[in-house]
This record gives structure tokens, sequence and C-alpha cells, in this order.
């Protein structure tokens, strides 16, 4: 879905910029061209920006979380564009922060694209987000609520809609993890990656990761009892919180040790 996908092309930006943190200098010595900027316009041009296309053909209403049935000229444009300019952010944004030495604040880049999907797919804009997400037609989406919810789910799990998606992603995640351990010559990528494969840059099944879909699910309850007012402020002293006493700790990161800032690093900063 285009709503998520450019939240999810702001996260890939900021794995890719993770994965190579042990190399970032900082900003006064930051060199002005950098290499792995092209690793992430060419993985997101060649690699995610066709399966959003696809998507669109074959299922547009889908992929605009039934927003409009047939996408218009002018978005199926940008799109290209658009992605590459929000995974370029992404990487910028979090190279950034490494070069300033705040390894917790570069992470957290992560965690917020993570934390956006999610919430983007559970709750949108208005609450139906779910529902949007479990309806393969417009007339599913129309009638939601006509019926119990598990056979909406089984509905849209025996549509070719999530197994099209499944087997795009997968794809996807590949050639991404494939970019990211091969933009680069550095012999700790290319040894975390020959070791523990797609582990070297562990998001998927790092503690932070479960604790983002959590905190989505539950920011979305929390606007739906209280509000939106109530919510973002519930959800900023949160992040407060986290900054004052999980900012330290070394669980919060996705990524092999061998790939961090390594101390001496981060103290000459």
């Amino acid at each position: 879905m285009i709503q998520a996908d450019v939240v999810i092309c702001y996260g890939l930006g900021s794995v890719f910029a993770l994965s190579h943190a042990r190399h970032v200098p900082p900003v006064s010595v930051a060199a002005r061209r950098d290499p792995r900027l092209a690793g992430v316009v060419l993985c997101t041009s060649f690699v995610v920006s066709p399966v959003v296309l696809l998507m669109m053909w074959r299922y547009p209403g889908w992929e605009t979380m039934w927003v409009v049935s047939a996408p218009p000229v002018w978005l199926l444009v940008a799109m290209v564009p658009g992605l590459n300019l929000f995974a370029t952010a992404g990487y910028l944004s979090t190279r950034a922060l490494l070069g300033r030495g705040s390894y917790g604040a570069a992470c957290a880049q992560w965690h917020a694209s993570v934390f956006g999907t999610v919430f983007v797919l559970f709750h949108g804009w208005d609450g139906t987000g779910y529902q949007r997400f479990l309806s393969p037609t417009a007339q599913d989406f129309a009638q939601w609520g006509q019926g119990p919810v598990p056979e909406r789910v089984l509905a849209w799990l025996v549509s070719p809609v999530p197994w099209l998606m499944a087997t795009l992603t997968a794809l996807t995640v590949a050639g991404c993890f494939f970019l990211v351990c091969r933009c680069d010559e550095s012999a700790e990528v290319r040894c975390a990656a020959r070791e523990h494969g797609w582990l070297a840059v562990r998001p998927v099944v790092s503690a932070a990761f479960v604790g983002c879909v959590v905190a989505a699910v539950g920011f979305s309850g929390v606007v739906r009892w209280a509000g939106w007012p109530e919510a973002v402020l519930v959800l900023m002293s949160g992040v407060v919180a986290l900054g004052m006493c999980g900012f330290s700790a070394p669980w919060y990161a996705p990524l092999d040790p061998r790939l961090r800032p390594v101390e001496r690093t981060r103290a000459a900063l």
C-alpha cells in the first residue's frame, strides 16, 4: 500500500546507513560524495519501485487503500521519484545522526519507520486501516462489518492479493539485503553477512521491532479511546522516557555488534 510504502522506503534508507555505521565519519570531516547513497537509489529504483508499480497495476484500489479505484497518471509518474526521496531522506538523516555520534537517535529513525508502517496499516487515517488492508476488493471493504472478522480474514487469505504480496516482499527483502551487504567493501559487513546471513542486519528479529509493533497497535487503541490530542501526548511522553533511559542500552540496535560504531569513534566525535 502506497501510504505505507513511503514510510518503508524511509526505513530502508535508514537501514543502509546503519549497516555501515562503523565507517561513518564525523560531520566535520564527512565526505561530500557518498557511494552508499547510490546503493540506496539503486535499491529503491530497481528493487522496491517495480514491486510497488506491479501491485499498483494489478490491484490499484488495494494498493491505494481504496482511496481511488484507478490511480491518476500523476501518481504513477511521481511514484519512483517519491519513493527515492523518502529513502534518501532516511539515509541522510540517519547518516547525519551517526556522524554526530547519536547512535541511539540514528537507530530510532528505523524504529520510527516500523512504528509508522504498522500504524498506517492497522489504523490508517480514520481507524479503518486493517479493514482496508484485509479487503481484497472494493465490495469487501464496503461490506466490512456485515460478517464475522475471521470470515473476512479467511476471504483475504484465499484471494491472490496476499500471495502476490508475500512473494514480492520476499524477493524485495532478498534484493535489498544483497545490496546492503554488497555496496560496501568493508570486511566487517562481508564477514557478518557471510557468517550470519540476513541476521547481520537483523531488524526483523530485534527486540525493538516487536516493541515498535506493539507500540503502534497501542497508539491506535489510545487514538480510538481518547482521541488524537491525548494520544499524541502519550506518544511524546513515551519517546521522551525512552530517550532518557533506553538509548544507552544495546537492546534497541538492529545490527550485528561488529557493525556498530566502535567506542573510540564515539569518543572522538
